[in-house]
């Protein structure tokens, strides 16, 4: 479209292709959200698990990795999961620091990253391992 300066002539010349814009339009980045527990909220256990509300979507999501306070301490389990497409519901326990957490979900797929976040208050010892999580 750039090149040709036109999106009717970029459209008309990708009719003669493999190349389908009403596909291309619905392949999007991961869709979900966090519903529980809320943003803000102060919690008295260093595990805490977030549960995710995953919508149905048209590109399966690869992966989650999970941040706290921009480390990465994605739990093992997450890393080897199977590629998934339909809506659901997942829980991940995370171990909080002490204080504040920010934490950061990102579910990758083929086309893209999303995240969503919340903040965390917990008064008790560090849950999280130094070595690698």
């Amino acid at each position: 479209m750039i090149k040709l300066g036109s999106a009717k002539q970029a459209l008309a010349q990708a009719e003669n292709t493999d190349f389908n814009l009403n596909i291309l339009t619905r392949k999007l980045p991961p869709k979900f959200q966090i519903i529980s527990p809320r943003s803000g909220t102060r919690v008295t256990t260093g595990i805490v698990p977030v549960k995710l509300k995953i919508a149905a979507n048209t590109v399966a999501i690869e992966k989650f990795m999970v941040y706290i306070n921009g480390r990465e301490v994605t739990p093992h389990r997450i890393r080897k999961m199977h590629p998934m497409m339909q809506q659901h519901t997942k829980t991940i326990e995370i171990p909080l620091e002490t204080g504040n957490n920010r934490i950061t979900i990102r579910a990758k797929n083929s086309i893209g990253i999303t995240s969503a976040e919340l903040n965390l208050q917990y008064a008790g010892a560090s849950q999280r391992r130094r070595s690698n999580t």
